[in-house]
């Protein structure tokens, strides 16, 4: 059986309000299927209806973004530092790079970060998407800025939160430490969402993590914000007659 809100019965997030407007926040959790394909859309929904081809590249750059952040389960960062060079377009792999957070010591006492790679595949639909995307690019990063320079992190949320803001979609869902609030829709809820529900789906725990690049430990603690979508679509399938 599901247990519902368990984590956040015992966080105090349940009820939660702004406390500039005093409206209660939406209770955490991840995203839908149907909020994934909205966001995803948007670049091309929120274009002019005689859009120049700039803004067309753009909108198939933003796209193809979420799609691999949703696909790949990729860090936000580890997708953006990936060139093209790393992506085998024919057997739809691209090959991410992970900057371990503790670094590892070495015999003389000095230090030295580890870096963490794992190869993960794509949709053929995807495919298709990136080879549109790159056109005759054979190297270089494989998001790039209209500058021709390596897209950062900050225009990625940036990005990200211009579309869901668009989409309607975009929610407070909880506060910081800090006080600062938590939103919905963020590069990581990309990466949550297509691991979770592949796992929801039937795919073996284990790999799931090891796909996603991390322990089944951190699966479990991390991923309860799925718990309330779980138990909905439970719900919705024994309620039908």
């Amino acid at each position: 059986m599901v247990d519902i809100y368990k984590s956040k019965l015992k966080s105090g997030q349940l009820g939660k309000k702004d406390p500039k407007t005093g409206i209660p926040v939406t209770l955490e959790r991840g995203m839908y299927r149907d909020e994934i394909r909205t966001v995803v859309d948007a670049p091309y929904h929120t274009l002019p209806d005689v859009p120049t081809v700039k803004k067309l590249s753009r909108a198939r750059r933003d796209r193809l973004l979420m799609i691999m952040l949703w696909e790949t389960w990729a860090r936000e960062n580890e997708l953006l530092m990936t060139d093209v060079e790393d992506l085998d377009i024919k057997n739809r792999t691209v090959l991410l790079r992970h900057t371990k957070a503790k670094p590892r010591r070495n015999k003389d006492g000095s230090t030295r970060s580890e870096i963490i790679e794992r190869m993960v595949s794509y949709s053929k639909d995807t495919q298709l998407k990136i080879i549109e995307y790159l056109e005759t690019r054979r190297s270089g990063p494989l998001f790039m800025s209209s500058r021709g320079s390596r897209i950062g992190v900050r225009n990625v949320r940036w990005m990200i939160n211009k579309y869901a803001v668009a989409s309607g979609i975009q929610k407070i869902i909880g506060y910081d430490k800090t006080g600062d609030p938590r939103y919905l829709v963020v590069p990581k809820a990309f990466r949550e969402a297509g691991e979770a529900y592949s796992v929801m789906d039937g795919m073996d725990r284990e790999m799931a993590a090891r796909i996603a690049g991390h322990t089944v430990e951190v699966q479990k603690r991390n991923y309860t914000k799925f718990d309330s979508i779980r138990a909905r679509e439970l719900a919705d399938k024994h309620r039908k007659l």
